[in-house]
């Protein structure tokens, strides 16, 4: 600053100072914090076993970082079980094997799946997150409180668990094909088809038009939307399956 033509040096306010000292302690800090490998064995001689409980407990060695999986990125993170020394989990790889073992313990209700799920280690503690692109529906319908449609017309079923795992809005369009296949299919007693069901819909045969008729009028858009676009898939799929022929041709 100059006064006068005279250059005058201003004292830095002390909060700068601060602020200062604390970029370079914490600059310090990062410097300190253990190579992956290091941390690794660290955080397993405490006996850590989950990510909260490492959240909690983690400046007890003050050379762990908060975000181990930030800062170890690239550098050997292979995720928490990893980090941790904990056997990583292996799930049942469809909803429907993991609904039927749910069956199997006789659990019906929210609060014991919360309490029991352990008795079958390959259920998750939320199968609404594991499951969420393929096949759920929410905790009735997995706990067994809504019509299971495996055993009256499972391979349409099993098709449109196929098809939902490449959608996006799963869960709103898993319902919205149940409701399908139940009122079209299962309603009016129909063998489990799933081109048959792809043919009255796309037809637009009669009893697809009543079901239709009964539904209101806000889901009735969802509805033939779903339905077509799974028919429209089933019937590229069955074409894909098809044997192609040999060319002929002559000399």
């Amino acid at each position: 600053m100059k006064v006068d033509g005279l250059r005058i040096r201003l004292p830095i306010p002390q909060s700068v100072v601060q602020k200062d000292q604390k970029m370079v302690s914490d600059m310090n800090n990062m410097i300190r914090f253990y190579a992956f490998s290091e941390a690794r064995v660290a955080v397993r001689q405490f006996g850590i076993t989950t990510s909260i409980e490492y959240a909690k407990r983690y400046r007890e060695d003050p050379r762990l970082p908060s975000a181990p999986a930030m800062l170890y990125a690239g550098k050997g993170w292979a995720g928490w079980h990893d980090f941790l020394g904990r056997q990583k989990r292996v799930f049942h790889p469809t909803y429907r094997q993991a609904q039927l073992a749910v069956s199997a313990l006789g659990i019906r209700r929210y609060s014991d799946y919360l309490r029991r799920y352990r008795e079958d280690p390959h259920l998750p503690s939320w199968p609404n997150v594991t499951y969420a692109n393929c096949g759920w529906m929410g905790w009735s319908a997995f706990l067994g409180g809504e019509t299971d449609l495996s055993s009256t017309h499972g391979k349409t079923w099993s098709a449109a668990q196929q098809w939902l795992c490449l959608q996006g809005s799963a869960p709103v369009k898993n319902r919205a094909i149940k409701s399908v296949i139940l009122g079209v299919l299962k309603h009016n007693g129909l063998p489990d088809n799933p081109l048959g069901f792809a043919d009255r819909v796309l037809g637009e045969c009669e009893l697809y038009r009543r079901f239709l008729k009964k539904q209101p009028r806000g889901k009735l858009g969802l509805l033939t939307t779903v339905a077509e676009e799974f028919s429209l898939w089933l019937l590229r799929a069955h074409e894909s399956r098809k044997p192609r022929r040999a060319s002929v041709t002559s000399d």
